[in-house]
């Protein structure tokens, strides 16, 4: 069975307050990765998920890597770059554990201030 995504707007989200489904907290982390959650990734120590090899990257400060290269061009303006890393972060809170991963309305937030 292939997994559907429904895109909702931004101001629904700011409406509600609680933790996306576990299905949808992989969205950003595909969108700026270019891969799907499912995606095995090698990595150096290995073959390990999406989501781990993210968490990986970001730890050992190459979080840079995770983009996707179609995103190259844009990531020589400072600023891009900045807020691509920004989207990063917030991507990386959302694959946190459920009790930890931030609301619906706070990524919203976050999202806007970017």
């Amino acid at each position: 069975m292939q997994e559907c995504w429904v895109i909702v707007p931004l101001s629904w989200l700011r409406r509600r307050n609680h933790c996306l489904p576990s299905n949808q907290t992989y969205m950003l982390l595909e969108l700026l990765s270019g891969k799907c959650a499912g995606d095995v990734v090698s990595g150096e120590d290995g073959r390990v998920d999406l989501t781990d090899w993210v968490r990986l990257k970001v730890a050992e400060g190459h979080g840079s890597d995770c983009f996707d290269n179609v995103l190259s061009p844009e990531m020589r303006n400072p600023a891009t770059e900045k807020q691509m890393k920004e989207v990063l972060g917030i991507a990386v809170r959302c694959i946190r554990s459920v009790s930890e991963r931030p609301g619906i309305k706070t990524i919203y937030e976050d999202l806007s201030s970017i």
